[in-house]
Parts: structure tokens; C-alpha cells; sequence
């Protein structure tokens, strides 16, 4: 449906990316609104402003942001926009991943928005996503760190979890699948 919403001259449309910091009471809305492993992408502050003083849109309004450049849309389940109120409060907007690494929103009012992921699950050291972690996911491993051209869930591969995969992923892969007390997924 065409709008036939005229916007003068004089009209500025302030869009802020604030600090991605998030109060415990908004998280806790957060996680509770759109789901456990929730989490703050990106948040801003959308106003609109007429002749200095601030206004708010009369109606609905399509609001187009872009998302973080370093985002991988792959590590989330699930992305929302959702509005936060004064008081914490979180209201979800309806929204809509775009292909161009934006998102779009509809929203009645400029405030404080924020983009929330929910953050897959990750079942790290299943390098071939086959739901298991075995001595084929070591094989995979290996021929990937050979330079072999092979494709591999980098995310679940990178078992130590410090942005790299190299033998020290091998290594950790290989004690856990021989049953050794060890601990995949976390800072070593």
C-alpha cells in the first residue's frame, strides 16, 4: 500500500548507534521476549526532527537499518528488532532480513531500538555437521588444515574458541573424541 505521507524540507531523520551495553533488566527482557540465548546485535536511537524540535511519525513507518558489517547471520537462529522503553521494557517489531545486509522494521514511533539474535546452538566439534564427533570430523579436520578443498562448519571447528583454526583445534578434537577430560566450546 503506497503512503501518501509528505515529509518537508526542514525534516531530519537522526538514526545513533549507541553503546551495545545492555542493563541486566533489559537482557533479562530481552531473553524472556524473544528467547533464551538472546542477545543485544546492535542498538540505536531513531528520531526525527522538524525545524530543531523533535516529532514522531503519524502512523506506521518502514525503517530500514543496516547490520553490523562483521555479523554473521549464520551463528543466529533468530533476528528481531525489538523496541526498549524507558523503563527496560522490550516490545518485538515485525521485521524482515533483507538480502542487501539490511533489516527492515515497522514501528509507529522513533525511541531506543535494538537488533537481537538468538544465537545458534553450536555443537562444536561436529566439523561436518552430522550431529555426532568422531574420528570422521578429525579426518575432515586434518585434511582441511592440510589445504585439501574441503568444506567444513568453521564455527563448530574452532573447538577452543579463539577465531583460529589451526592443530591446536586438532588436538583438543582429537582428546575429546579419546575421552579424555576435556572441554569443548570454551576459552582454553
Amino acid at each position: 500500500e503506497e503512503s501518501s505521507a509528505v515529509i518537508s524540507a526542514d525534516t531530519v531523520l537522526r538514526v545513533e548507534q549507541t553503546e551495545n551495553t545492555t542493563e541486566q533488566k533489559v537482557q533479562e527482557n530481552i531473553e524472556e521476549t524473544v528467547g533464551d540465548n538472546a542477545e543485544p546485535i546492535s542498538t540505536f536511537d531513531i528520531s526525527m526532527l522538524v525545524n530543531g524540535l523533535e516529532v514522531q511519525p503519524g502512523g506506521e513507518v518502514e525503517v530500514i537499518v543496516p547490520l553490523p558489517e562483521d555479523m554473521k547471520l549464520e551463528d543466529y537462529s533468530d533476528i528481531t528488532v525489538v523496541y526498549i522503553d524507558d523503563q527496560g521494557n522490550v516490545t518485538p517489531c515485525e521485521t524482515t532480513i533483507n538480502d542487501d545486509g539490511t533489516v527492515t522494521f515497522v514501528t509507529d514511533h522513533f525511541s531506543t531500538y535494538a537488533i537481537v539474535g538468538v544465537l545458534t546452538a553450536i555443537n562444536y566439534g561436529d566439523v561436518n555437521d552430522d550431529g555426532d564427533k568422531n574420528n570422521k570430523d578429525l579426518a575432515l579436520l586434518m585434511q582441511y588444515l592440510n589445504e585439501w578443498d574441503v568444506t567444513i562448519n568453521t564455527t563448530a571447528a574452532d573447538v577452543n574458541v579463539d577465531t583460529a583454526i589451526n592443530n591446536k583445534d586438532y588436538a583438543l578434537l582429537m582428546r575429546y573424541i579419546n575421552e579424555w577430560d576435556v572441554t569443548l566450546g570454551t576459552k582454553a
